[in-house]
């Protein structure tokens, strides 16, 4: 984000540059202030626009652009200033999104370099510069974030469907044509991250849908009564004034483009690219160096050259998982986390019931919650979706166990002895995450996350220290 300031700001330092958009969009902007200033904020009607005969652009153009500049009008910025703000803004907002959106599959150093590409984008910087289309850029900028968000909500479920519905009806409401293509790109993104068993295709549709009816549902008021006047406007005519109407269609291109070699541009100024440097990926991190010991390991994406499993290899290995003794199990391995991202194998450690492990970060970051001090993940499952021992602790939980977890056997409020401790089980879910999905495959979180996975707390459970202890690799758990 640095690089990318340092490179964008300095288009937008001393004004704007000379482009086909940014002096109606000026004029637009200018138009809501007036009608706010006349106690007519949200009239869809501009009666100073076009020469003073008025033209009725809000009510069929996504306004959410001219509240922003109208709200950095408001904190003290003239018009032009604010439009200077809100292009590099943009652009600065497009490549951090792109930037999250990869993170959620890339290592770093392929999400960075996937920001910059977006960021740099010939078109992107065509909207921003040549053309001065905001709305349009600032619609660019959200989609990536919307499409995170919706990725977001296939893996955690409800807890981030109402932020993805939120994040949509903002790109609803910034561009009319962005967001077609947007819902569009959603609906797609949770179609490819389909868990292969054809049963769960509701279930794995079911967020985007939901986030999209709820986003179409919050910005009704806008579209809505569009939808209702467009038989009153020029384009619905059967004899246009224009011979050959702008229309929607336009801006689809049959597939065979696709895979043809792009046109010569209508303006030769665009035919004066520069060079563009691929820049080689960086050898991924190996994770061996954990030992028996200790270790610190980097848990991010690309950690290991281990590939991830298929729906159908997690499900063939699932008898396994579901072999692990329901009375009297054992401790297989305690992962202590000092800071985010680091891990220490221990020979032992002590569960106390104030701190849960003493040493790990829990204590510092989540203390008022000792629902989830100490999380237990099931041996088997972990050397399923891991592979390699080594990578046994990038699962982030403390204590992995040889011992049936699910819910039939560990109910909420369940006492385990473990080692010299003892342990009661939380009723809050422990379920699969992003980093999850990073570490070990977007196939192992929808597994881990199924129906079949939350009833055998695949992925682990939480649970508080009632009795203190230590606990060494090769103790008993059972059950009191």
């Amino acid at each position: 984000m640095a690089l990318a300031t340092l490179v964008i700001f300095p288009l937008f330092w001393r004004g704007l540059p000379c482009s086909d958009d940014t002096l109606p969009h000026f004029f637009r902007a200018v138009q809501l202030d007036v009608n706010l200033r006349q106690g007519a904020p949200f009239l869809q009607w501009g009666p100073d626009l076009l020469r003073g005969y008025g033209y009725p652009i809000f009510a069929f153009y996504a306004p959410l652009t001219y509240w922003l500049l109208e709200a950095l009008h408001l904190l003290g910025a003239d018009f032009g200033p604010a439009l200077q703000i809100a292009f590099a803004g943009s652009l600065w907002l497009a490549g951090w999104g792109a930037y999250v959106l990869a993170r959620r599959t890339l290592a770093p150093a392929g999400a960075f370099v996937a920001g910059l590409a977006y960021l740099f984008a010939p078109y992107v910087l065509y909207d921003a510069i040549p053309r001065g289309a905001l709305p349009e850029l600032l619609a660019l900028a959200l989609l990536p974030w919307a499409l995170a968000a919706i990725d977001r909500a296939q893996i955690e479920r409800v807890r981030t469907v109402l932020v993805a519905a939120l994040v949509l009806a903002l790109l609803i409401l910034t561009h009319n044509v962005v967001s077609i293509f947007g819902l569009a790109l959603a609906l797609l993104l949770a179609v490819a991250g389909l868990p292969r068993p054809a049963g769960e295709l509701w279930r794995a549709l079911s967020p985007a849908v939901a986030a999209i009816v709820l986003a179409l549902g919050l910005t009704a008021f806008f579209w809505l009564p569009g939808v209702a006047e467009l038989r009153y406007t020029q384009s619905s005519r059967p004899d246009p004034p224009i011979a050959v109407w702008p229309r929607f269609e336009q801006h689809l291109v049959p597939p065979v483009s696709l895979l043809a070699l792009p046109e010569d541009p209508a303006d030769p100024a665009q035919a004066r690219v520069g060079r563009l440097r691929v820049l080689p990926a960086t050898e991924p991190v190996d994770a061996s160096a954990l030992d028996a010991q200790r270790a610190a390991v980097e848990v991010q994406n690309g950690n290991s050259r281990t590939r991830f499993l298929t729906t159908e290899e997690l499900q063939a290995g699932l008898d396994d998982v579901r072999q692990a003794p329901r009375d009297d199990g054992t401790v297989a391995l305690i992962v202590r986390r000092p800071a985010l991202d680091e891990r220490e194998l221990l020979a032992e450690g002590r569960l106390d019931p104030v701190q849960g492990l003493v040493g790990d970060y829990w204590y510092s970051r989540d203390p008022e919650h000792p629902e989830y001090q100490v999380t237990l993940i099931n041996a088997r499952l972990i050397a399923l979706v891991a592979q390699e021992k080594e990578r046994w602790a990038l699962a982030g939980d403390q204590l992995y166990v040889d011992y049936d977890r699910s819910a039939e056997n560990l109910p909420p409020g369940t006492r385990l002895a473990v080692g010299e401790a003892i342990l009661e089980v939380s009723a809050e879910p422990h379920t699969g995450c992003g980093k999850f999905m990073a570490r070990f495959g977007r196939d192992a979180v929808l597994f881990v996350n199924s129906p079949e996975g939350r009833k055998l707390n695949l992925r682990g459970i939480n649970a508080r220290v009632v009795q203190g202890g230590i606990v060494r690799a090769g103790d008993p758990v059972r059950k009191l």
